[in-house]
């Protein structure tokens, strides 16, 4: 149904929500550091979300996102 994004409050807007399940709920934004990603999964058929977590590690000397 919807993606809640939970994003470091150093973000201009750290609580993002997709809607568009065509582009799979897509979340851009340029980034640099490391931070925890929290995310909040809306299922049309359960009351509560699923709530996934992922830490993030994005350097220069990393690899190049597209």
């Amino acid at each position: 149904d919807q993606v809640e994004y939970i994003l470091h409050k150093a973000f201009p807007n750290p609580i993002q929500y997709r809607r568009n399940s065509e582009d799979n709920f897509l979340l851009k934004e340029l980034a640099n550091g490391e931070f925890v990603l929290m995310a909040k999964v809306y299922l049309k058929d359960r009351s509560e979300p699923v709530i996934l977590q992922r830490y993030l590690t994005l350097w220069e000397s990393g690899p190049l996102l597209r």
